[in-house]
């Protein structure tokens, strides 16, 4: 899903921004920020091998990458565009989106910090602690929460980070969804894949595309 989504996605992404399309520009940041966020996975929650170098480039480059992109991008130009966008609605739905998700992480968090051994969700992984609810509760939802506040009260950054995140989330579900493939018919008796978890993430990248959809169908010409 990197190589055949992401980077490509990246890539186009943007040359269609250079010419100045708001489109572009969320599918390079989308595409960013899902690189960035596997990243972390890919060194931290799985083992040392030999492409750990590769791993490392791609945090150091997808993180240097996105803050460039971050600050180079003229957000109040951007938002006046996106004026028809529907904020609130957009903004709902990440809300739903990032505190259902969370809700779910502290259940399990709260479980296991009672357990006393290992807690169950670190079954079958090989792993001594969950990466991805760390990325999650430290930085990524929070950060969705935030960006949806300023994107309800219509501030120009809370359009770039909820666009974004929209389209980090749409990648990660195709991302997930292909994990999960792979994982159950490796092994049909897995703890952590399933042909539940394909379906699940199906709905979930096609429900993000459906909200990356409405919230970019009306963009204003540039000037």
């Amino acid at each position: 899903v990197m190589l055949v989504v992401a980077v490509p996605t990246m890539v186009a992404g943007m040359r269609f921004a250079r010419q100045g399309s708001v489109r572009g520009l969320f599918a390079w940041l989308g595409a960013l920020a899902y690189l960035l966020y596997n990243a972390v996975l890919l060194l931290f929650g799985t083992p040392f091998n030999q492409l750990f170098l590769l791993y490392v480039g791609i945090l150091g480059l997808s993180l240097a990458g996105t803050i460039a992109l971050l600050v180079s991008t003229d957000v109040r130009a951007l938002a006046d565009r996106l004026s028809g966008a529907p904020a609130r609605g957009i903004a709902v739905f990440i809300w739903v989106i990032a505190g259902g998700n969370a809700l779910v992480w502290l259940r399990q968090v709260v479980l296991g910090m009672g357990s006393d051994g290992p807690p169950a969700f670190l079954d079958g992984t090989g792993l001594t602690t969950n990466p991805i609810y760390i990325e999650d509760l430290a930085f990524w939802l929070p950060l969705a929460g935030l960006g949806a506040l300023w994107l309800w009260r219509r501030a120009p950054w809370g359009y770039l980070i909820s666009g974004g995140l929209l389209g980090l989330w749409l990648i990660e579900g195709i991302g997930v969804a292909t994990d999960q493939w792979f994982g159950t018919h490796a092994d049909p008796t897995s703890a952590v894949a399933s042909m539940a978890g394909v379906y699940l993430f199906v709905v979930v990248a096609v429900v993000n595309a459906v909200a990356m959809g409405l919230f970019l169908r009306r963009v204003r010409p540039a000037g």
